[in-house]
């Protein structure tokens, strides 16, 4: 060739030395994934001693690829895909088809697709990029079983928002046994052509699942794969005119060694072939075009013409631009690649190397000399912008004996962690276990890097504190990984030692130990590592961000063989998640079973910076209020009480209107832990909630379990949908996936006639811990603040502070314009306020002050909780019609005639607790019950477990939010007005008190709701086991428990706690409390 001269050039060469060069058109790639920011690269080295079913078990496969498309954002796709398209256009390619198909709900295929518009506009003088939908590219978890909606979603919701956006010129299908049959991909195409877009197919990838018939039928421009395609399908296709795809790249990368679409079949029948290198992160890699048509020369018998013109011409064609590119034909866009070869022959000889040999890529006619020069920095800059998210991607094991099952494990499986998975001495000192360092599983939430405070000899005196719980010829192969995790995490947790597949609360019947007791504890202790139940579970946290059931796994482990063993005549005593040891007891009937306390500190030293360094030093930690107490059951622990608070704030801002809930807006934050019972008890209560949540992963995890309806992530999209639905009276929980200060500021920005109307509203975001994960503040995105917090501590902390004060500023705007009931729900938003330096008004009530603490604490009602141990969901039905027939029988009593409003709705609360779906993890129920609805409640199941009517024992408890469980005064206690709101002694009283009259076990923390320092909190567990002992410990030991709390609130002058201790004493003689003159 001597040389291109452009006719009527606008750059500035002249002509083109071509001398010696080889001219073909630009490749066109028909067939392309959108990549995500984590690559699969630790799935593919280890295919040799795993298939990819046991990878998929280990959260690998195709849903590690939807979990980082849904944790990223636009701008983390865009960069993850940059340095990807100056691949493919430094290897010859010039027009590139790319897929979405990994987001698979609404807002994350439209966030794919739009990540696919920005890289069209970036690349627009070198690729024409043709955007495809495919939504339907596999069935998410969320809808396993249920493929069918999950259709409905992809026709009525997906496609008439990508068209309405025009995001995409194609709508793909996997038509594949497994994933979506001929009928449904019908109906998917139907749909998308009925909206305006063209089709393609993925089809027999594996067998004839009808799919090139499919696409015949449909006019389908391509069908994709094609290995398993049959002699009908190939005819059917040519008559059609549908362009068949072969992905040879696929079969290679996936080692299916003869597994190639028959090519030579397809060109034979007389129909076209094209090829494509189907990069996708996980069957194929590939980008380059040439080594394509290597592949299909070398293994599917066809000419070079052939392999030529499936690479341009035919993909082009499949693409609908067959006039445009593809071909050197006139009127064409001049995409051509001028190659140092002699002979076309050379391209697939050199295949995937031959890009070594590119002189210059044209595209719309301009010159890019050496392509190949940029791609070295653009990747370097993509992978230090992305390097934060893969930071935390799953470092698979090459150990094939050592799986990590993101599935629950069976019940042997959990009885292999309890008693086989480490070796313990006499000692109590591991002996025997695995010493692999482990790296975070991305099937579940993490916690955020802690804050260590620690200095370089506290840092030793750490690790010395962690080696303490091994022998002493394991410490050389556990240091290191106490390095690694103080370092890399803020904590030593032991991921060596966590379980190798996730634990859960199995049968009492299966536990092995050898008391009822023991084994009721444990069943407690696996409940809330349940990763359904937990926020954090493999660090070992239950809820509020930081309220743990250990310090670390070496202490799960060596608690769980100490409590299989313990006898009648031994105590177990646990400090801060470290189990100092059995002790020897008297083997009474009130003697406790085991006795737990968690951080708590000399009154001087009780300060958050305190905690953090005493957690990273492994001596302290914080039990938040059931996570360390081993009571914890789920959302549900608080939604029962929050139900009761949303209707009552509601009456309240209401006044003297009527129609209750319905059509009344709540706002509020906060979907991890406990906060996740919010959108739960406003359904509840008929209103509508709109909450907002910054962690993806909670916000998702509350949408699978059904406790939040729905979810957006443009703030438009949900004010509209709230606005709808309070017009419409509807009960709906919505979702914002951000910040809550951004929902507040553009609902105060907005005039009330334009937008739905806010009765009340509160916040549920763990404020109690505001710097270490807490509390995000605005302005940040979720993994810069994870990221700050650690490494700019203080900057973090100003930024949380500013946030507040736009946070409360935007409140108090709504409080104005909207009449709006703001209360501060206990997690010490309004102390956190304050110490931020803002105005604070006092007419924001706790909720304490004006629901919780006048209307049911001081009549004593508070959260009693039951257990069903068997795990069967008929023991709960009992368990559940026992406490309905308590309930009847207190309203029919006269005597209750002042609190026939509470009696009333715990009752209805029981009869639609099954209906309502509240359970999550252990079969239990929580009811907020007054002292002798408890122990009638505690007396019958009791009964009920005597007589076989139960299978097995029943544990029971509460929160140790209740009438006399906390001492708090910015929750509990708010309401408690004679000065002893700051005083401890009650909580302190209920243990001592509960242990000396029957309970299993008692607990004392330091914090709780509110935080580290300001609170005390005690509570129990007992289990009724059928016998009279547990039924006069259970008599004897809630009477005193809820009682005592009584008395507190009558000396402070509450008068419903005067009425009810008046009443009680009445009735019980041996009761005779101190009745103040007020």
């Amino acid at each position: 060739m001597a040389g291109i001269t452009p006719s009527q050039s606008t750059y500035s060469e002249p002509v083109f030395d071509a001398s010696g060069c080889l001219a073909t058109p630009g490749f066109v790639d028909a067939h392309t994934h959108l990549f995500p920011p984590n690559d699969r690269a630790e799935e593919f080295v280890i295919r040799s001693v795993k298939s990819y079913l046991e990878i998929a078990k280990e959260g690998g496969g195709i849903l590690s690829t939807v979990r980082s498309f849904r944790n990223a954002t636009v701008e983390q796709i865009v960069e993850a895909n940059r340095p990807l398209m100056e691949q493919f256009f430094a290897q010859g390619t010039t027009t590139v088809e790319v897929k979405s198909g990994y987001g698979l709900t609404t807002a994350d295929e439209v966030k794919s697709l739009k990540a696919i518009q920005i890289l069209q506009k970036e690349f627009s003088d070198k690729l024409t990029i043709v955007p495809t939908f495919m939504g339907a590219h596999a069935v998410p978890p969320e809808y396993k079983g249920r493929t069918d909606e999950y259709v409905d979603l992809v026709c009525n919701e997906m496609i008439p928002e990508v068209a309405k956006l025009k995001l995409a010129t194609y709508c793909d299908v996997f038509c594949e046994e497994g994933y979506f049959n001929a009928t449904q991909t019908t109906k998917i195409l139907e749909a998308a052509k009925a909206h305006g877009m063209l089709t393609r197919l993925h089809a027999d990838e594996f067998k004839d699942s009808k799919g090139a018939a499919t696409a015949a039928r449909m006019g389908s421009h391509s069908a994709d794969h094609l290995m398993a395609v049959t002699d009908e399908g190939i005819a059917a296709m040519r008559d059609a005119g549908v362009i068949p795809i072969v992905l040879p790249g696929a079969t290679v990368f996936l080692g299916k060694g003869h597994g190639y679409a028959p090519m030579r079949r397809i060109l034979d029948a007389g129909g076209r072939l094209a090829m494509a290198t189907d990069h996708n992160p996980g069957s194929s890699v590939h980008q380059s075009m040439a080594q394509m048509m290597q592949l299909c020369i070398a293994n599917g018998g066809i000419t070079l013409s052939e392999a030529l013109m499936g690479a341009t011409y035919n993909p082009a064609l499949s693409l609908n631009l067959k006039d445009k590119v593809g071909s050197l034909q006139e009127g064409a866009q001049a995409d051509i690649i001028l190659w140092n070869f002699e002979s076309a022959s050379q391209i697939p000889y050199y295949g995937g190397e031959s890009r070594h040999r590119i002189d210059t890529v044209f595209k719309h006619g301009k010159a890019f000399r050496n392509p190949l020069q940029n791609l070295s920095s653009l990747h370097s800059t993509s992978f230090h912008s992305l390097k934060p998210l893969r930071s935390n991607a799953r470092q698979y094991s090459t150990t094939a004996s050592r799986n990590q099952e993101i599935v629950l494990g069976t019940v042997r499986d959990v009885v292999s962690t309890m008693t086989h998975d480490v070796k313990l001495n006499a000692s109590g000192q591991i002996t025997e276990c695995p010493t692999e360092p482990v790296k975070l599983d991305p099937s579940v939430p993490h916690a955020p890097k802690r804050l260590t405070r620690l200095n370089a000899e506290e840092r030793e005196l750490a690790i010395t504190n962690a080696l303490k719980y091994f022998s002493k010829d394991l410490h050389s192969k556990v240091k290191p990984i106490c390095e690694y995790e103080l370092d890399t995490y803020g904590h030593v947790y032991f991921y060596n030692l966590l379980p190798s597949k996730h634990i859960w609360a199995i049968p009492f019947e299966d536990i092995p130990a050898q008391s009822l007791e023991a084994k009721a504890m444990i069943h407690m202790i696996l409940n809330n590592l349940n990763p359904d139940v937990a926020q954090f579970p493999q660090e070992l946290i239950t809820y509020g961000g930081n309220g743990a059931v250990f310090s670390n796994w070496a202490q799960f482990h060596i608690t769980i063989r100490m409590l299989s063993k313990m006898k009648a005549t031994q105590t177990l005593c646990m400090n801060s998640g470290h189990p100092a040891g059995l002790f020897p007891k008297f083997p009474e009937d009130q003697t406790p079973w085991a006795v737990i306390s968690n951080g708590n500190m000399i009154p001087h030293y009780s300060t958050p910076e305190q905690l953090d360094r005493l957690y990273a030093l492994g001596v302290s930690m914080y039990g938040q209020m059931t996570a360390g107490s081993w009571m914890y059951i789920g959302p549900q622990g608080i939604v029962h009480g929050t139900t009761l608070t949303v209707a009552q704030a509601v009456a309240m801002q209401s006044k003297s209107k009527s129609g209750g809930c319905k059509g009344k807006v709540f706002v509020t934050s906060g979907l991890g832990g406990m906060s996740g019972a919010q959108p739960k008890a406003a359904t509840i209560n008929g209103a509508v909630c709109l909450i907002a949540e910054v962690d993806e992963s909670a916000l998702r995890k509350r949408h699978e379990q059904g406790w939040l309806n729905e979810y957006y992530t443009d703030l438009n999209d949900v004010l509209s949908r709230a606005k709808e639905a309070q017009n419409n009276g509807e009960s709906v929980s919505i979702g914002y996936l951000g910040n809550v200060v951004e929902l507040w500021e553009k609902l105060a920005e907005i005039p009330k006639q334009d937008r739905c109307e806010v009765a009340i509203g509160s916040d549920q975001t763990s404020l109690h811990n505001p710097y270490n994960g807490g509390y995000y503040p605005v302005g940040l995105s979720f993994e810069q603040s994870n990221e700050m917090m650690t490494s700019k501590p203080e900057e973090f902390k100003k930024a949380v502070q500013a946030s507040l004060h736009r946070h409360l500023a935007a409140i108090n705007k709504l409080r104005q314009s909207d009449d709006l009931l703001f209360f501060d729900y206990g997690n010490a938003f309004l102390l956190e306020c304050h110490r931020a330096g803002c105005q604070v008004d006092p007419e924001i009530p706790s909720y304490v002050e004006c629901i919780m603490g006048p209307e049911f604490f001081d009549y004593g009602f508070g959260p009693y909780r039951w257990v069903c141990t068997s795990g069967d969901m008929d023991d709960l039905k009992a368990t559940d019609a026992i406490a309905a027939n308590v309930l009847q029988s207190q309203l029919d009593d006269p005597i209750n005639s002042k609190v026939q409003p509470q009696l009333k709705a715990n009752l209805d609360w029981i009869q639609a607790a099954m209906q309502n779906k509240l359970v999550v993890g252990s079969k239990a129920r929580i009811l907020y019950s007054d002292l002798e609805g408890r122990i009638e409640c505690a007396v019958r199941m009791n009964d009920a477990v005597g007589k076989g009517v139960l299978k097995a024992p029943v544990v029971i408890g509460r929160d140790h939010h209740d009438v006399s469980g906390t001492d708090s005064p910015w929750r509990e206690t708010a309401n408690i007005k004679d000065g002893s709101n700051l005083t401890a002694d009650m909580s302190i009283q209920n243990v001592i008190g509960d242990a000396m009259r029957g309970a299993t076990w008692v607990s004392l923390h330091n914090g709780g709701g509110t935080g580290w320092g300001v609170a005390s909190n005690g509570g129990f567990g007992l289990v009724l086991d059928g016998s009279a002992r547990a039924e006069r410990n259970c008599r004897n030991m809630i009477f005193f428990d809820v009682a005592n709390g009584l008395t507190r609130r009558a000396r402070a002058g509450n008068p419903n706690a005067l009425h009810t201790i008046k009443k009680l004493a009445d009735k019980y003689p041996d009761f005779e409390p101190f009745v103040p003159v007020i």
